[in-house]
């Protein structure tokens, strides 16, 4: 009779240490284990910004008013990425370049720099940028958004957004350093 309790109680409390523990490894798994998911496929572009049926929303949406609505046929030399990670918070990244013919780059330029820009200088270690003209620029404490061009007809596009003040994909892995602000780091948790 001890042996069967003995055994019950064994049991109950092996169910109750599982009910306990499962939640926080599954949590901790996911803090340290999360993949980061990337697509360069340009059928994946979906800017939900201005859409009024979200109907499409999903990890590769962009919502970002940077970035164009739509990738159209007079766009060309293509550059796409999209990375998402979602361990507790979500982090998303998306870059895009292209160009544009003469006409729709003016078009777009001037979209862009009417968009205005925040003081960026300092925050998240920005001192500038080395290659590109800053055509619009927002970081706030949940990222970093912009455009950039050579001053020719390629439009860069970069979006970094994050919910823990700091980034858990490290976007230097997938964006070339010639298009991130010098000095830029949202790697390590800052003040922003």
């Amino acid at each position: 009779m001890n042996i069967r309790r003995f055994k019950m109680v064994m049991a109950a409390a092996i169910a109750i240490i599982m009910i306990v523990l499962f939640p926080l490894f599954y949590l901790l798994g996911n803090m340290f284990f999360t993949p980061v998911h990337t697509t360069e496929r340009n059928n994946n572009y979906i800017n939900s910004t201005n859409r009024q049926d979200k109907l499409y929303a999903d990890k590769w949406n962009i919502d970002c008013p940077v970035f164009p609505d739509e990738l159209t046929e007079v766009m060309t030399n293509i550059s796409f990425l999209r990375a998402y990670c979602a361990p507790l918070d979500s982090t998303e990244m998306a870059f895009l370049s292209v160009e544009y013919p003469a006409e729709q780059y003016k078009e777009e330029t001037i979209r862009l720099e009417s968009m205005g820009s925040s003081d960026y200088y300092g925050h998240y270690g920005i001192v500038g940028f080395n290659y590109y003209k800053v055509l619009t620029i927002t970081v706030t404490s949940q990222g970093v958004y912009y455009a950039l061009t050579d001053g020719a007809r390629q439009v860069i596009y970069y979006m970094l957004s994050f919910s823990n003040g700091y980034s858990d994909i490290d976007y230097t892995k997938y964006v070339e350093e010639q298009y991130l602000p010098v000095g830029f780091d949202a790697i390590t948790p800052n003040n922003y």
